[in-house]
């Protein structure tokens, strides 16, 4: 008797610590899917922009990924003029990131922020890995000047 309540501890330790990993592998899931969906967004914004010389009409005409996000519910876009900004949920954070479309006279550039992640697990890992990304990307304009 005393060796089954040992195999039944053994047994409940083991499946806490395959419970705690596959949560995990989870959430590392959701990170990757995100981060490659925000890179590719970002990718057929930019080739917009190149091919066509301006930002003009909607986000969601020249970026599959953004109107695929936006359809899901895992996305929802502002604008004003001038400015145009896709907010994207990551884990349980409705805002964690932030893609920035502003237009002035000359130029128009592409921002990536993040915001406070709190406790959510997959908008940290996600912050964690664009951590050196957090620029601005020129579209249309001026890299310096004079």
């Amino acid at each position: 008797m005393v060796e089954l309540i040992f195999v039944i501890v053994i047994v409940g330790i083991l499946a806490a610590v395959a419970i705690t990993k596959l949560n995990a592998t989870r959430e590392d899931a959701q990170i990757a899917t995100l981060s490659g969906r925000i890179t590719s967004a970002m990718s057929e914004i930019s080739a917009y922009a190149m091919s066509r010389g301006s930002m003009e009409g909607n986000v969601t005409d020249y970026s599959n990924i953004v109107a695929e996000m936006v359809e899901e519910g895992t996305a929802h876009i502002e604008r004003a003029p001038g400015l145009t900004k896709i907010s994207i949920q990551a884990g349980n954070t409705e805002d964690c990131v932030e893609l920035v479309l502003s237009s002035g006279a000359s130029e128009e550039n592409l921002s990536l922020a993040f915001n406070d992640p709190g406790d959510d697990v997959v908008c940290k890992g996600l912050k964690k890995r664009f951590a050196d990304y957090n620029t601005t990307m020129i579209l249309r304009g001026h890299v310096a000047k004079f």
